[in-house]
């Protein structure tokens, strides 16, 4: 038996997510994890570590919500959407991407018929009617979603924002805190977490790993290095907010941007936020080894990084193309891991 492909990997995590929650009941991310890993072993013939591929679907997991198809939800929870329709380019009708995360076998078959599974995602070979398969069609700026402010404003009406006390079940130990400030420059984001220590004050992104395999987010006030308030923070907001207190601890992340005479090979050294992952979803051309790959919209796609406060890192001079025409490319995959 072949190596299963990444494509049937990520349908079967839709099809497992989908009978578990139906698209209205949640599932946590360890039970979903213990049902798809049997699974998965099954397609490989039995012959995995289990643990190691527990980690891929993890990370596939992640990939799935960053296109849109699952949603995260507060505390380790998931669910399957319903979906739409994406029209990937305005002037392009038969550009169209499905974000749903309804299994194949369940759609109508119609669209089942017109999807073309490429990594994460679905693109439809041929243009589908919203009337046809009763699902809507939204447009590119839609479907990413990226907030209209600037990565300051955002970040600071995300902080001031009022918070709880407490909960009681919280441990103070098991605090960890978001602190670009004491990392060193240029440090992956999974490097910018520091228990805390009494020069901590003020309010910080915090997190606490809890037992079932998923992490609680907070935006925590600290006073002395002691928790003094907090408010439980969505999921879909951890990352771009990261991005935020790295703006303003001057202390942005580094991405490493290789041209060659054919294309442009990025890659970050920490996971973009979903809407950036959205972008680059529909504007690069592959992923390889956690990055992608370019041969069109480098402008945009350096518009979108530098809005973060990315670093490039060029290894070669500046492209000058500043295209922005959305076409549906010929493969991409969805970048997203675990803080």
């Amino acid at each position: 038996m072949g190596t299963p492909s990444a494509e049937l990997g990520y349908e079967l995590l839709r099809a497992v997510t989908w009978a578990s929650t139906g698209g209205r009941a949640p599932v946590s991310t360890r039970t979903l994890l213990d049902r798809a890993v049997g699974l998965d072993a099954a397609l490989h013939d039995g012959d995995v570590d289990a643990a190691a591929r527990r980690n891929v679907l993890r990370d596939r997991i992640e990939d799935l919500a960053a296109i849109g198809d699952l949603a995260p939800l507060p505390r380790g929870q998931w669910l399957s959407v319903p979906g739409c329709i994406v029209q990937l380019d305005a002037t392009d009708p038969d550009s169209q991407l499905l974000v749903s995360g309804v299994p194949l076998r369940h759609l109508d078959t119609r669209l089942r018929s017109s999807v073309a599974p490429d990594g994460a995602r679905r693109i439809l070979t041929g243009r589908i009617r919203a009337a046809d398969v009763g699902l809507a069609v939204i447009g590119f700026d839609d479907w990413v979603r990226r907030p209209r402010r600037s990565l300051k404003a955002w970040t600071e009406s995300l902080l001031t924002d009022s918070l709880d006390p407490v909960p009681e079940d919280l441990e103070a130990s098991a605090f960890r805190f978001y602190v670009p400030d004491h990392a060193h420059p240029g440090a992956r984001q999974s490097e910018r977490w520091f228990e805390t220590d009494p020069s901590l004050r003020g309010r910080y992104l915090a997190r606490v790993d809890a037992l079932g395999g998923w992490t609680q987010f907070f935006v925590a006030e600290l006073s002395a290095g002691i928790v003094v308030g907090v408010r439980e923070q969505d999921p879909h907001d951890v990352r771009r907010l990261m991005y935020g207190l790295d703006l303003a601890a001057r202390n942005p992340t580094v991405a490493r941007w290789t041209e060659t005479q054919h294309e442009i090979q990025l890659r970050p050294t920490s996971p973009l936020p979903y809407a950036e992952t959205r972008v680059l979803t529909a504007l690069a051309e592959s992923r390889a080894d956690r990055g992608w790959v370019l041969t069109r919209h480098a402008g945009t796609v350096r518009r979108v990084l530098t809005d973060l406060g990315v670093t490039l890192k060029s290894d070669s001079p500046p492209v000058r193309s500043t295209s922005s025409t959305r076409r549906a490319p010929s493969t991409a995959r969805g970048i997203s891991r675990r803080n």
